[in-house]
């Protein structure tokens, strides 16, 4: 069995507890843990939703000062930012940070190494004409 024919679990759906494969002498095992919701896989729940809430959080802690900034239609050029503001600025940061971490698989540097060996071709030997030419030219100059 050749490595590019292994399958790693999706994100989007239940993983498995554990996957074992086998390629030419080496042996890994990975563990899933995920927490799912709704077809989700969450690694790290409680950092995710954590992160969800602190940037939530760090948003509404805005919205006193740009409502009190309806008399110069909206705009907070120039203004010192008070506490809340700061501190919902710090939650943004902290929170997108953590919900990242939450959707950071765990098992990915145990599976850098077989990805890297991944090879990847063509399904069908068509060689590349001008058609194919011209249509990378016009994506690439988007």
């Amino acid at each position: 069995m050749r490595l590019a024919d292994l399958a790693l679990p999706r994100h989007g759906h239940k993983a498995e507890p554990s996957h074992n494969w086998t390629t030419t002498g080496v042996h890994v095992t990975v563990r899933a843990n995920f927490s799912s919701l709704g077809g989700i896989a969450f690694p790290h729940p409680v950092a995710f939703w954590f992160g969800t809430l602190a940037t939530t959080l760090g948003v509404v802690l805005h919205l006193p000062m740009y409502v009190g900034a309806r008399d110069m239609g909206y705009r907070l050029v120039g203004m010192p930012m008070d506490p809340a503001m700061m501190i919902g600025m710090f939650l943004i940061i902290v929170g997108l940070v953590a919900s990242l971490y939450g959707l950071y698989p765990r098992s990915a540097e145990a599976t850098a190494g077989l990805v890297s060996q991944i090879r990847v071709r063509a399904l069908d030997e068509a060689p590349i004409r001008a058609a194919h030419v011209g249509l990378l030219v016009v994506m690439a100059s988007r």
